[in-house]
């Protein structure tokens, strides 16, 4: 095991000059091969600036999916937040709203599978990746902001997993890759406020990937009028530029 520090690209100091940053700003952490019940510390870092950020445009909300039966949903609702997961349907700890882990089998690494991220927790949603897949967020009342963590997702077998903003015109973000499964975390804050957003995983050719999203948070209403003062995001932004460190693993990847 060995630990090395990742920066968060953060616009410079130097250069905010106006009320407000003229583009999405992006959090981004990773545990590289972290297995369920970890301390996820990169992704938690992450996780916490994106919350300290988010928190100044209105009430963070979060979805750990642990309030639903498990099995294969078309269509989740929740809290002003309607959820549409397009993937197949291919059972318990692949598909839809799960609570268990088919990393857990002999000879099976847990890290290359979905798995629930939520302290205390059980429940999440799987996407089986034998085809490629994706997820639709609809809010009822447009958001800020928008943060997810991802579980099991590798780099041998998933080729990209994007983020795309609709908020007038469509922006899209690639996440960074683990090599060998386990978390991440990427969070997004757009001070214009947006109603829909998606999230689509493409596979290597020839291969297939289980992959989890889990503690989708988001703010109750956009608010541009909220965004910080110049000196206050001058103060912020020097404060998680350093998010902590990621744990990376290297082994040999088997093709699932």
């Amino acid at each position: 095991m060995r630990a090395i520090k990742t920066l968060i690209p953060a616009l410079l100091l130097s250069s905010i000059s106006v009320p407000a940053y003229a583009a999405p700003l992006i959090f981004t952490g990773q545990d590289d091969g972290a297995t369920p019940g970890g301390v996820f510390s990169a992704s938690r870092a992450a996780e916490n600036a994106f919350r300290n950020a988010a928190a100044g445009f209105g009430t963070i909300i979060m979805e750990d999916f642990e309030s639903y039966d498990t099995g294969h949903y078309y269509m989740i609702e929740s809290k002003g937040l309607t959820i549409y997961p397009l993937a197949q349907d291919l059972g318990a700890a692949f598909s839809g709203i799960a609570n268990s882990v088919a990393g857990g089998a002999p000879d099976a690494d847990p890290a290359r599978y979905g798995f629930n991220t939520t302290s205390g927790g059980a429940n999440w949603l799987g996407f089986p990746g034998y085809f490629d897949s994706e997820a639709h967020f609809l809010f009822d009342v447009p958001t800020n902001s928008f943060g997810f963590f991802t579980t099991g997702a590798e780099m041998a077998l998933t080729a990209s997993i994007t983020v795309t903003l609709f908020d007038g015109s469509a922006l899209s973000y690639a996440l960074p890759m683990n090599d060998a499964g386990g978390v991440s975390f990427f969070g997004l804050i757009d001070p214009t406020g947006f109603s829909q957003i998606a999230i689509r995983q493409t596979n290597v050719g020839g291969t297939a990937d289980a992959w989890g999203v889990d503690d989708i948070s988001w703010t109750s209403a956009a608010n541009p009028a909220a965004v910080p003062e110049p000196g206050t995001w001058a103060l912020f932004i020097a404060g998680f530029g350093l998010t902590g460190f990621a744990v990376r693993r290297r082994r040999v990847v088997t093709v699932r």
